[in-house]
């Protein structure tokens, strides 16, 4: 599986010391982008430019056309989507369900918080929007039309939640809004592309496991280390 790595420039602040090298990604491998059209949502909106929170707990996804989608047992198909480990991305769609924590994948609990950014240097607009329920709704799906901007800054199953359109990266990475996390499993797809190409993913979130009382004393004082790093997750 191949990795593509996010520019220096591209990332203002740092959470993590650890580096890997990754192979470069070939974004110009996929072929021609899907253009959206007006049976998914409206005339695309100048769109979302939000830097990534200064917080150790951070969990971002990135999103993308060229992190191509896979077929999971459980869930169908997923594509787009994927978690950022150490500044790099898988070229494959992946559950959002784990992160890079100190060098370990760890389950993505409610300790964490959760933003998207959008990788696509073919200059599309990317968003991820929450569905109502436990499962992926039928295509040909309306989206409502609040999910063009941004809305809500916490994940939900039962009310919508949704990142609006983040812009593509020109001069610097771009970022959604910090959602906060419950535990659950929720479904979400792209405004403008899951009804084009199954643009989609699950995000499943697991309850904290209690830490032992010496561990609890250990973390008391936060990492205040002024490094940043992003993973990709593995297949």
């Amino acid at each position: 599986m191949m990795k593509t790595t996010l520019p220096r420039y591209w990332i203002a602040l740092t959470l993590f010391a650890t580096a890997v090298a990754c192979t470069k990604l070939d974004l110009g491998g996929n072929g021609p982008v899907p253009t959206p059209t007006s049976s998914s949502t409206a005339s695309p909106t100048p769109g979302v430019c939000g830097t990534p929170a200064a917080n150790s707990s951070l969990v971002v996804v990135a999103m993308g056309n060229n992190i191509g989608a896979v077929t999971v047992a459980k869930y169908g198909i997923i594509n787009g989507y994927t978690v950022v480990e150490n500044g790099s991305f898988s070229n494959r769609a992946t559950v959002i369900d784990q992160w890079l924590n100190g060098g370990v994948l760890s389950p993505i609990t409610s300790n964490n918080i959760l933003q998207f950014t959008n990788v696509d240097t073919g200059g599309a607009q990317h968003s991820a929007v929450g569905f109502k329920g436990s499962s992926f709704p039928p295509i040909p799906y309306t989206f409502p039309s609040a999910a063009a901007s941004p809305v809500a800054t916490s994940v939900s199953a039962s009310s919508l939640w949704s990142t609006g359109r983040v812009n593509a990266p020109t001069y610097q990475q771009c970022y959604s809004q910090a959602f906060t996390l419950t535990a659950g499993t929720y479904y979400f797809g792209d405004l403008d592309y899951y009804n084009l190409s199954n643009f989609r993913d699950v995000l499943i979130v697991a309850t904290p496991t209690p830490a032992p009382s010496g561990e609890r004393r250990a973390r008391a004082v936060p990492d205040r280390r002024p490094s940043f790093h992003f993973s990709g997750d593995s297949p």
